[in-house]
């Protein structure tokens, strides 16, 4: 596998505080750019935000050509953002290139055109429009201009947005190495506070084909802003999502709900990555959830109850980072996404370790449980190791989450600027564990 589809091994990079196109006073994306064959609103709307401005260039070029092979359906609107880096970025001095399309580098609007066929070698999909080549994919604001555009031009009854890219967990998603820039989690939920308010949009569902994103605090942060979050716990292999599968009828048949949609998308990611195995094919997805947003508030309170029972007593230090450190974690790499465990299985530790002699605290664990049994809709294990993923990460350093080269250096990840942390208590559980001063 040429790429890995890891979140960035680096610390937060830096961001513009708006898009280059704003900055440059570029076009706008409105009505009069584009030419929508949906003159009138269909069942739903499909806005793909697919960054390739970074070394996942050829996989997230494929996905629009695995959508083509979808057959009609007179239901569906599927519109695509599509960046690619240049060549050079994604193979260095080697003479490889992707061979698709020309191999040109910039960032396109697509209309979707359900051939029923891919073609390997070309996009076949309608591009409606040829955005300036300085557009930066990490920006909000490039987010919030897209989403207007696709939902101007391509009305539905309910909509759903893929980002197509690296994801880091609460770090945030769509890291464009042109730019050096992402979006951030409250960013995210920035934006689709302002499309809502300028559209009256609220999406059904919000899908990541990337790395770490079904996590406590991401759900917890975008609570308010979309109906369903499908994603992974774990890190997600170069092939991504199977996006003709999730296309596929009868998926997007009239009356399919959001939470329909979301529990197809994670069962075809299973199938998928059960066929992956069989045929000894890169992994996919190992692991993927759908998120329940509606019940993330009472998850977020039952998670402030086990941070508290814990902190106040009855099981030393020594032995809760002791149950931290049997707790299932993901396969990140460096910090914070090393310290990524799966939130269920820490309940279940504290639940039935012998360390626990407090009934309160047990209460708590079983607290936990009982509302992540609401909130994961769905959930696929099919990768080596993953039975113990029970559909949601949370951060759980046993270090106060300090960075060891920098140790006075408060709060390095910010962690603090989440939604998790200033509405709730488990930043207070974090620091807990952490070296006393």
């Amino acid at each position: 596998m040429r790429a890995d589809r890891l979140g960035p091994q680096s610390t937060r990079l830096p961001r513009p505080s708006a898009s280059a196109r704003d900055q440059a006073g570029g076009p706008s994306g409105d009505a009069s750019s584009a030419t929508s064959s949906a003159a009138e609103p269909k069942e739903w709307t499909v806005l793909g935000f697919f960054n390739g401005n970074n070394d996942l260039e050829p996989f997230v070029t494929s996905g629009i050509q695995q959508s083509e092979g979808v057959g009609p359906n007179a239901n569906l609107n599927v519109a695509i953002q599509l960046a690619r880096a240049p060549q050079s970025m994604v193979y260095g001095k080697s003479k490889e290139r992707d061979g698709i399309d020309g191999d040109w580098a910039g960032v396109r609007r697509y209309e979707v055109r359900f051939t029923g066929e891919t073609d390997g070698s070309k996009i076949q999909s309608k591009v409606t429009e040829k955005l300036p080549s300085f557009t930066d994919m990490g920006s909000p604001g490039t987010l919030a201009d897209f989403l207007k555009w696709g939902i101007k031009n391509y009305p539905a009854k309910h909509y759903m947005v893929v980002f197509n890219n690296h994801g880091a967990g609460f770090r945030g998603i769509s890291f464009d190495d042109v730019h050096q820039s992402h979006i951030d989690p409250t960013e995210m939920r920035e934006v689709l506070e302002h499309v809502k308010s300028e559209t009256g949009v609220k999406p059904d569902v919000l899908l990541f084909d990337a790395c770490e994103m079904a996590q406590t605090e991401v759900a917890y942060e975008l609570r308010n802003s979309a109906k369903f979050l499908v994603g992974g716990e774990n890190l997600i292999g170069a092939p991504g999502m199977p996006y003709a599968e999730i296309l596929a009828r009868p998926a997007f048949d009239e009356n399919v709900s959001g939470r329909d949609l979301a529990r197809h998308i994670v069962d075809a990611a299973a199938v998928d990555e059960a066929d992956r195995v069989d045929n000894g094919l890169d992994e996919a997805a190992g692991q993927f959830s759908a998120i329940d947003l509606s019940k993330m508030n009472t998850l977020r309170k039952a998670c402030d109850t086990l941070s508290q029972t814990l902190r106040q007593g009855g099981v030393s230090r020594a032995h809760l980072v002791e149950i931290v450190k049997r707790t299932k974690k993901f396969d990140g790499r460096t910090r914070p996404d090393k310290d990524f465990r799966d939130l269920g299985d820490f309940a279940n530790n504290v639940l039935h370790s012998r360390h626990v002699k407090s009934d309160a605290i047990r209460a708590a664990a079983q607290g936990v449980l009982d509302a992540l049994d609401k909130a994961v809709i769905a959930n696929e294990t099919e990768g080596e190791g993953m039975s113990k993923a029970h559909g949601l990460s949370v951060y759980l350093p046993t270090d106060g989450g300090r960075n060891p080269k920098r140790p006075r250096q408060h709060d390095p990840y910010r962690y603090e600027m989440l939604d998790m942390t200033k509405d709730g208590e488990w930043g207070a559980l974090i620091a807990h564990m952490g070296p006393r001063r």
